[in-house]
């Protein structure tokens, strides 16, 4: 049973008055006085009569909304004054059909003070806010602008509202209006068509540059849109009109901005700088007339692009940045331009393109990090840009690709090489679309410096870069090429090999951490070129073949690897470099491991291999199979026996898309043996058939195969005759049957003839009912599909009418015979007569056409006076052939039999799984109304189908209101309106019902009435829906809860929770907490809503619309993504002193040096030197100092140590100092100076604790200095050092007196008894324990006294 939480009890963690605070006057929450304040600019609320009931005006016209559609008397034309049906109405499955208003009409708090009703201001409306003094002002603006506009007959569209606007810009001399005004013309100027802004362009442009003169140095956010409107103007402007002076003069005063200081006019700036070239008019692509084909709008958008006139201008500007002045003095600047460049290079022409590459590449020199990395993301963004390859060559691209290998940065610096192989990989899928020939001949020195220097790196990211790299100009430059049937040959050949080569040679290198790389770009090296190059590869499918382990871990990768090359390189090759036997030639048990590849990967390979190798192979194991089974040698005999089966496992593969199936006569033989012979070997010899039987590609293919179709369909038949014992053997069964139907439609005529014959003599040999008649019945009717008219007539006579056609007194059985042979013979009898009737009604064969045009009626006429053999197995069937046969009829009279018995065996069907998992009884309703609806009788279909509802049968009521459901959303726009009115009537009813299933299922049919119908039709009868629902039976709606919670949801939607729960009475608590949860529910979907606009607007503030004009590509993974690494080279201690300072505009720097050699930072070269992470060297640079050899002590002139007694030395220090070590051997923890000893002014050295202090006899007896003070347990250490060797609980021992004391702000005493390793001991065992005897001697006198 569903609970529900009750509201009422107080939530935890409210807020509580402080103690002393419950008399002040001024509560610190005030959500409701602020929300009431924020209704202040409401006019409504100070007119309002406080008498009112509440009434608005948008409640009245809910009101008439909904009375305009309620039904007058029934006795009257219900609705046809109006409308006959639905079909008036607008059927949509929208939750807001009802409460949608358009933008125009949607109701915020600033429609109260604007009637605008133009959609370009809903930014502003929608998210208006009272506390912003600028939307105040916008909100002046824009409604004193729409009222001049409709006094003056206007219709408020953008160009009234542009002019308008621009009027207003020129004549206000306030700045603060003068900014509401231009962020209005900002909203608006986008949508203002293009031919206004040509006309006005010279006035419009002029009032922009003056106020960008004006504003140039005060306000950033006006100048921002100032920059931005006068892009949208620019870009509207035609090809012709660039090249007059004045148009050239507005764009250079956006140009000078795109180096400004300020980010956000900078950026603002460029954006429109980009939007410009690259949005232009006259650029784009037009835009797609309504009479135009889709064949001419692929012409369009495929025709080369317009090199913008302002380009060149831009290019020459950003040239001039260039200077050897401006490099050395000003970086910032150049950045700023390297910025520009990333994004409108694509859009200049070549000999710009050209000028700049080679700047770029005269200042990759530099020492700065910054501007590098820039300049790599400039080229990236030249490469990756697919919007126009007219702009480029491919002379271009190559030379390119051939200097940027002269500024390829230092393996060890991996965020520049990242990025620099980003650029690589990007400039050759580049080539590749502008000539495949020269990618092709420039990927081999790519691919020599990818595998000889960059996969050794020790970066991780460095070696998944580079492999990533190669993975892709495989797939994308060499793979396109190989694929096609033209042998790449002259350099192409010769750099496809050179590929090879490389990567051959490091497969014979030990593996390493590159190793699993290496093994998939192998993989992918045998997929892109293994069609042409299967000779070359031989050598590298060796040595994988050599290095297999099955205990190694790159075992998946070489399968992988070889799996790939068994799809692409011919299976000779594979066998020859891995082969199956040994060096005697026998079948090699290591190397069973490729069997398994060779089954999947397998195809267009070839038969006669097959023949001359693998089926002799399998011989041989099945021959030592036997033998080892026969001596007994189970072990043996089990892997020759999977050996055996593996090998005939191939036989699918190499049947998948054969070259030489012309060579299938070589194995016929044997395959009719083997299936014959050997149960166990069927399995794979099935498959390979049904790969042949399902691809064929040319005709003679079909004949060959055809030869032969007599031998294999008999063995075909013996194998699904036979009676199955085991799972297994069913399987195959199965399996064989459909390889039967398969090849049954390339069999000749004369055969299928001849085998249906045989099949029909048997069968009659056979007794009904047993397994070997009802295999028989299943070949006959699989080959019945390919008979004649004739013969077809004569099967159906003999069997399926004297089948279903009977005197009712020859079924009538008593009731043992019934429970006998009901489900035993009858039964299995009645379903495949419908299921045979069933397939020569479903054929396209020409016998079966002629047999259903004959025999039509005579079908109909069986199907309608067999309802009483309507058994449970036989509806789906019998079902599917009603439905056969209603579609065949050209013509049927409503009144006709067969109609009424298929509603009622329709209805009765709904509840039957195999009836609904293929949804037949759906399909003959639909069938059965389209009948009824072109008759124009839908009406009494409606009344047939709901006779379910009487009776007490429930489940036949639950099945009729779901047929009701279905017939509702099938043909709702075809009915009355008092038709769906007396439905809705009658499935009320049911809906209070005591009965789960008549519940149930009548609340599916309200969900689909609610969301399917108009909402003003549903609004009349949400009084008696929502009474029922409240008038259900609690066990019903606790069943039915899921679908209760979804059609209370969609009435929310539809109507608004606060409509709902007012048609709930209040002594219905469970219904009214559900909706109020639906209610919370909804409120929070429209806040996330709502927030997720606001957000999506704030993103697109700056020139929303540019981003779609620009119609620039998005990238994968760009160069700033890659340069985003963390740094883990630093330690630790360096990243916690990153993370304290402040964030670092650059990156750091280092110069990678050698002892030896000094870098020459004048050197062209010394560029390369300088990297943006830290050396090895230099990471593996430690502060450690050379250990003393002798460990401290002197030595002799021979050699010998000369160790000093101890007693002899007069010192303060620990046995450290006693031994002879230094202060500098210290570890490096112990050099800070303890502030303890620095307050008592002691020495600065800190000595180090030896935990180890000396007592007892032996070895273990006290030396030197303690021996003479009498102290045996400690050494002559500082204090510091005796406060750190304090025994546990010390500090509670009172001074004075004996035992411990409390102390204030510490736990009690609690160290009685120091733990020590003595009590391990067993001599010691017995002293450590009478400590404990003499506490609790202790605590007996404490009791006493």
């Amino acid at each position: 049973m569903t609970k529900f939480r009750s509201k009422l009890k107080r939530k935890n963690g409210g807020k509580k008055v402080q103690k002393g605070q419950s008399s002040l006057s001024n509560p610190e929450v005030n959500k409701h006085r602020l929300k009431a304040r924020s209704r202040f600019f409401s006019t409504n609320l100070q007119n309002k009569d406080p008498s009112s009931n509440g009434l608005t005006m948008e409640d009245v016209e809910k009101h008439d909304a909904i009375e305009s559609f309620k039904i007058p008397n029934l006795q009257q034309d219900p609705m046809n004054a109006l409308s006959g049906s639905l079909k008036d109405f607008s059927i949509k499955d929208d939750d807001d059909v009802f409460s949608n208003r358009t933008m125009s009409q949607a109701t915020t708090f600033a429609s109260q003070f604007t009637a605008t009703s133009n959609v370009s201001f809903n930014k502003l409306i929608m998210n208006f806010q009272p506390n912003s003094l600028m939307h105040k002002e916008m909100i002046a603006i824009l409604s004193a602008l729409t009222e001049i506009i409709k006094e003056k007959g206007g219709n408020e569209t953008n160009t009234e509202y542009f002019l308008a606007l621009m009027e207003t810009i020129e004549n206000v001399k306030e700045d603060s209006d003068l900014h509401a005004a231009l962020m209005l013309l900002n909203m608006g100027i986008k949508s203002v068509p293009e031919a206004v802004l040509r006309k006005k362009f010279n006035e419009t442009a002029e009032v922009l540059l003056n106020l960008i003169a004006r504003f140039a140095e005060k306000d950033n956010n006006i100048l921002r849109i100032i920059i931005s409107c006068l892009s949208v103007v620019l870009r509207a402007q035609e090809y012709s009109q660039w090249k007059l002076s004045s148009t050239t003069k507005f764009f250079d005063a956006i140009l000078t901005f795109v180096t400004h200081a300020k980010p956000k006019i900078r950026k603002s700036a460029q954006h429109a700088v980009a939007s410009i070239l690259i949005g232009s008019c006259f650029v784009l692509p037009p835009k797609k007339k309504e009479d135009q084909d889709d064949d001419e709008e692929l012409s369009i958008q495929e025709a080369p692009k317009i090199i913008h006139p302002a380009a060149n201008r831009v290019a020459k500007f950003c040239v001039e940045q260039f200077k050897p002045e401006i490099i050395n003095n000003n970086q910032t600047l150049l950045l700023h331009i390297l910025t520009l460049l990333q994004s409108i290079i694509p859009s200049f022409n070549r000999d710009d393109i050209k000028n700049i590459a080679e700047h770029l590449l005269s200042i990759m020199t530099s020492g700065n990090i910054l501007i590098r990395t820039s300049c790599f993301q400039t080229f990236f963004s030249l490469f990756d840009s697919k919007t126009n390859n007219n702009n480029m060559s491919s002379q271009i691209v190559g030379k390119l690709i051939s200097a940027l290998y002269e500024y390829r940065p230092d393996r060890l610096d991996y965020r520049q090489v990242l990025a620099w192989i980003t650029v690589m990989k990007a400039a050759h899928i580049k080539l590749n679309s502008l000539n495949s020939n020269e990618c092709i001949q420039a990927t081999p020195k790519f691919f020599e410096i990818a595998i000889n220097d960059l996969w050794l790196s020790d970066r991780n990211e460095v070696i998944s870069g580079t492999s990533n790299a190669l993975k892709e100009i495989l797939e994308e430059c060499i793979k396109p090429v190989c694929s096609s049937d033209n042998i790449p040959t002259g350099l192409c050949g010769s750099s496809i090999r050179i590929i090879i080569s490389l990567l051959t040679k490091t497969l014979t290198a030990p593996f390493g951490a590159t190793s699993n790389h290496i093994l998939i770009i192998c993989g992918i090296l045998f997929e892109s070129v293994g069609k042409h190059f299967g000779e070359e590869l031989e050598e590298a499918l060796t040595i994988l073949g050599a290095r297999y382990d099955d205990q190694s871990s790159q075992r998946v990768h070489i399968e992988h690897a070889v799996h790939s090359a068994i799809t692409s390189i011919n299976i000779e090759r594979v066998l020859k470099c891995i082969p199956l036997t040994d060096s005697n030639g026998n079948m090699s048990v290591k190397r069973s491991w490729i069997l398994p590849l060779l089954r999947e990967g397998l195809q267009s390979s070839s038969i006669e291999y097959f023949y001359r190798n693998i089926i002799k192979l399998a011989y041989e194991c099945y021959t030592k199979w036997q033998k080892f089974k026969e001596t007994d040698k189970k072990a043996e005999a089990h892997i020759y026996e999977l050996l055996c089966c593996q090998l005939w496992g191939l036989f699918p593969g190499f049947c998948r898309r054969p070259n030489d199936l012309h060579n299938f006569k070589l194995i016929a033989r044997t395959l009719g043996d083997v299936l014959n012979k050997n149960p166990d070997l069927r399995p794979p010899i099935l498959d390979g058939f049904r790969e042949l039987l399902e691809n064929f590609e040319k005709d003679e293919d079909k004949q060959i195969l055809a030869r032969y179709s007599e031998n294999y369909l008999t063995r075909f038949f013996n194998i699904y005759v036979s009676k199955p014992t085991t799972s297994y053997e069913r399987e195959i069964r199965e399996s064989t049957f459909e390889v039967l139907k398969l090849y049954l439609k390339i069999t000749p005529k004369e055969t299928l003839d001849k085998l249906f014959d045989d099949a029909i003599k048997q069968m009659s040999l056979k007794a009904p009912g047993s397994h070997a008649y009802d295999s028989l019945f299943d070949i006959v009717e699989a080959l019945a599909l390919y008979q004649s008219c004739d013969k077809i007539t004569e099967l159906y006579k003999s069997y399926i009418v004297t089948t279903l056609i009977k005197d009712k007194k020859d079924v009538e059985m008593t009731e043992e015979s019934k429970k006998k042979n009901k489900d035993i013979n009858l039964r299995r009898r009645l379903k495949k007569s419908y299921k045979l009737l069933q397939g020569l009604l479903t054929s396209e064969n020409d016998g079966c056409i002629d047999f259903v045009a004959a025999e039509l009626n005579n079908i109909e006429k069986i199907l309608s006076t067999t309802t009483y053999k309507v058994i449970e197995g036989t509806q789906v069937s019998r079902l599917s052939c009603i439905n056969l046969v209603l579609e065949k009829k050209e013509s049927i009279d409503i009144n006709n039999k067969i109609l009424k018995i298929a509603i009622s065996e329709a209805l009765a069907g709904f509840n039957n799984e195999a009836v609904m998992k293929d949804g037949i009884a759906y399909n003959l309703i639909r069938t059965i109304g389209k009948i009824y609806q072109e008759n124009e009788k839908l009406n009494d279909f409606i009344d047939n189908v709901m006779v379910g509802l009487i009776g007490k049968d429930h489940q036949l009521i639950s099945n009729t209101i779901f047929s009701l459901k279905f017939i509702l959303q099938e043909f709702a726009e075809n009915m009355s309106l008092d038709t769906i009115k007396f439905m809705l009537d009658q499935v009320l009813e049911f809906t209070v019902s005591n009965q789960r299933n008549e519940a149930n299922s009548s609340l599916y049919f309200l969900a689909t009435f609610t969301k399917l119908l108009p909402p003003p039709f549903v609004a009349t009868h949400l009084g008696i829906i929502m009474k029922a629902i409240t008038l259900m039976v609690d066990d019903c709606r606790r069943h039915s809860r899921q679908v209760l919670g979804y059609l209370l949801k969609k009435l929310c939607k539809r109507f608004t929770a606060e409509e709902i729960i007012k048609l709930v009475p209040g002594t219905d608590e469970s219904l009214h907490k559900r909706l109020k949860v639906i209610k919370k529910q909804m409120a929070r979907a429209r806040r996330n809503q709502l927030n997720q606009m606001r957000n999506k607007s704030k993103k697109n503030d700056e020139d929303d619309s540019d981003d779609e004009l620009l119609n620039i590509e998005k990238k994968t993974q760009t160069i700033d993504d890659i340069l985003a690494d963390s740094d883990s080279d630093m330690s630790d201690d360096e990243t916690e002193k990153e993370n304290t300072k402040s964030k670092k505009k650059n990156p750091e720097t280092y110069i990678r040096e050698d002892e030896d050699m000094i870098v020459d930072l004048a050197d062209s070269n010394a560029f390369s030197k300088i990297t943006t992470s830290k050396s090895n060297n230099q990471q593996l640079r430690l502060k450690t100092k050379q250990k003393d050899p002798n460990r401290g002590f002197k030595t002799a002139p021979d050699g010998r140590l000369i160790i000093t007694d101890i007693e002899d030395e007069d010192t303060d220090s620990d046995d450290d100092d006693l031994t002879g070590y230094k202060e500098e051997n210290k570890n490096e923890f112990d050099e800070d100076t303890d502030s303890e000893n620095e307050k008592e002014g002691s020495s600065k050295k800190k000595i180090a604790l030896n935990p180890y202090k000396a007592g007892g006899s032996g070895i273990h007896r006290p030396l030197a200095e303690s021996v003479k003070s009498g102290v045996s347990n400690y050494s002559r250490i500082s204090k510091a050092s005796k406060a750190t060797t304090r025994v546990p609980g010390s500090e509670y021992k009172a001074k004075k007196a004996g035992g411990d004391v409390k102390k204030k702000g510490k736990h009690e005493p609690y160290a009685y008894v120091q733990l020590s390793r003595n009590s391990l001991n067993r001599r010691k065992r017995k002293a450590a324990g009478s400590n404990f005897k003499n506490i609790a001697k202790k605590n007996k006198k404490k009791s006493k006294k």
